[in-house]
């Protein structure tokens, strides 16, 4: 009885997940964010580039920021290095814009050229970014084009309590 009971509610967790996500993915298809082609400015970051799960990034963030500490000139971003989804093993850099003439010790810094994107401002918790990911891509295949950077998202507002309020810019 008590696996059953077990058994029970997880298919009643399953079905609340899968029900809130219709109503995001409805609320997303009526009214979708706009697409903005522009470009990006050079950057020059701290980074940490590894292969790692996507929710890694609640580990290098803190360390890189901590790192940076007064240094840090603008929202952390990641990098992806390859545009196939990998769950536990994705190429991708913890990237944290530094100001000009700040050397903090112990972290690799690099500069990132100026580049030409389209971006879409993602609403909703980091597990909800797949169609705001799947609009995004389709764009370039669209027009018959390439992506030519490795695809950015850039946390501009971050809860860490229900993730609700998350705000990304994606960038391919």
């Amino acid at each position: 009885l008590a696996e059953e009971a077990a058994s029970a509610r997880r298919s009643v967790l399953a079905l609340d997940t899968l029900l809130a996500n219709q109503a995001r993915a409805e609320t997303y298809l009526r009214a979708p964010p706009p697409l903005l082609e522009r470009w990006l400015p050079p950057v020059r970051v701290a980074m940490h580039r590894a292969r790692a799960r996507y929710s890694d990034a609640s580990v290098f963030f803190p360390r890189l920021l901590a790192a940076c500490g007064p240094h840090v000139a603008g929202a952390p971003f990641c990098l992806f290095h390859e545009a196939e989804y990998r769950e536990d093993d994705a190429d991708q850099s913890w990237c944290v814009p530094l100001a000009a003439g700040a050397v903090p010790e112990g972290v690799a810094i690099t500069e990132l050229p100026e580049v030409q994107v389209v971006t879409l401002a993602h609403s909703g918790p980091p597990q909800s970014v797949g169609p705001s990911w799947a609009r995004l891509f389709a764009h370039p295949h669209a027009k018959e084009r390439t992506p030519g950077v490795p695809p950015r998202d850039t946390y501009l507002r971050v809860d860490s309590a229900q993730g609700a309020s998350w705000m990304s810019e994606l960038a391919l």
